[in-house]
């Protein structure tokens, strides 16, 4: 998104209202301020006028910019598919073009904080404590992980049966599963939670999701992968992030003898399907427990030097035999260290 854009977004925030999500509910006619509890319909504007600190963290999220990030334009615009547009711009029509207005939008605070259906009562987190709102507040359980698997658990839109995404899978299967998405994702500070939504470009919270030992094993460099503290896989989400492990060997005078690399994600191959063949899920090789790796060492120089780093990489595009060939979108390096051996 431009600055103008963001400017243009300043205190109304934004154009579309909650009638958007509703399919037809009315929009806001008052200032929340002014009505009485109920009366009127809700909407973005009046959201940010009560809660400007939540709004503030969220117009630097990528929920903010979900229909307008580089990444997604260029997705859909090779793939402009209706099954794309209803998550990331949900305040436009999925079936056409997305307008400026619901691409500027994003996904915004009534998309997660209203049903459907209801334009009047705010979902919250489901703690205990008096509640003090002109409006009607329903502290639901609903705000938490059903929320977010709206968007972050789905199949293929070819209706194959196979999750595209299964974040939320994961979860109830994880050590994790009794805490929230929140919890990690939105932490909370000055009794408040985050709505920057920390989540795949935030280098810390990458960096601190995994721990690497790597040390030398006779003729080999074995190294030691595992997640901390993740409530899923690691990594999750797109079909296509991964970890790259690189590991380079070099003589006494840093010439290069081997270079080697291993990749943790989603494994896609041909499988016959009738008549067709068609892209599947043959094996899922990302973290979700210890994982331990050995890489060879070369053996030419009677001094060698090993140095490997860990990579978070968001693929655009994955050859399904090759993965050495794959468009890199965008990468973070978690880890990375050195090895001296003497032969």
């Amino acid at each position: 998104m431009t600055p103008g854009g963001h400017a243009r977004l300043g205190a109304a925030l934004l154009v579309a209202t909650a009638g958007a999500l509703s399919r037809g509910a009315p929009s806001a006619a008052a200032s929340p301020a002014r009505a009485p509890p109920r009366a009127t319909a809700l909407s973005d504007e009046g959201c940010v006028a009560c809660h400007a600190d939540a709004a503030r963290t969220w117009r630097g999220s990528l929920h903010h910019a979900s229909a307008s990030n580089a990444a997604y334009e260029t997705a859909v615009y090779a793939e402009p598919l209706a099954f794309c547009r209803r998550c990331h711009a949900p305040h436009g029509d999925p079936s056409r073009e997305t307008s400026e207005a619901a691409r500027e939008a994003g996904i915004t605070c009534t998309i997660c904080h209203l049903r459907p259906g209801d334009a009047r009562t705010v979902l919250s987190s489901p703690r205990e404590g008096p509640v003090s709102a002109p409006h009607g507040v329903e502290r639901s359980a609903a705000l938490g992980q059903a929320v977010c698997a709206r968007c972050h658990e789905f199949d293929f839109p070819d209706a194959r049966g196979e999750r595209m995404q299964k974040t939320a899978t994961e979860h109830r299967e994880s050590a994790y599963a009794s805490r929230s998405c929140a919890s990690c994702h939105m932490p909370e500070a000055n009794g408040h939670r985050s709505h920057a939504f920390a989540a795949s470009r935030d280098a810390t919270l990458l960096a601190r999701a995994v721990s690497v030992r790597a040390d030398l094993d006779g003729d080999r460099v074995r190294f030691v992968l595992e997640p901390v503290g993740v409530g899923h896989a690691f990594p999750t989400g797109d079909l296509f992030r991964r970890l790259t492990l690189t590991v380079v060997t070099e003589d006494a005078e840093g010439r290069p003898l081997a270079t080697r690399r291993r990749y943790f994600g989603r494994v896609f191959g041909p499988v016959r399907s009738g008549r067709e063949i068609v892209r599947r899920e043959i094996a899922d090789e990302r973290l979700s427990s210890r994982t331990e790796v050995t890489f060879p060492l070369a053996t030419r120089a009677a001094s060698t030097t090993v140095r490997w780093r860990l990579d978070y990489e968001r693929v655009a595009f994955s050859p399904t035999r090759h993965p050495e060939q794959a468009v890199i979108e965008g990468s973070v390096t978690l880890a990375r260290g050195e090895l001296r051996t003497t032969r």
